[in-house]
């Protein structure tokens, strides 16, 4: 699986690049990073998903 990280303009953020294991545990750190949204974009041989994260401070 593949995962990114994008902020709402669509800029991307990080690239958390492949992971292959059958149980992912990955942490987001958006400690350094301004209020706002940011979607965690999740692709796998036969799906995609984007999960909105909303970042308050």
């Amino acid at each position: 699986m593949h995962f990114t990280l994008y902020d709402a303009l669509g800029k991307l953020i990080i690239d958390y690049g492949n992971l292959d294991s059958k149980q992912i545990n990955l942490t987001v750190n958006l400690k350094e990073f301004k209020a706002g949204i940011y979607f965690l974009n999740v692709y796998g041989v036969k799906t995609q998903k984007a999960i909105k994260l909303q970042l308050s401070k």
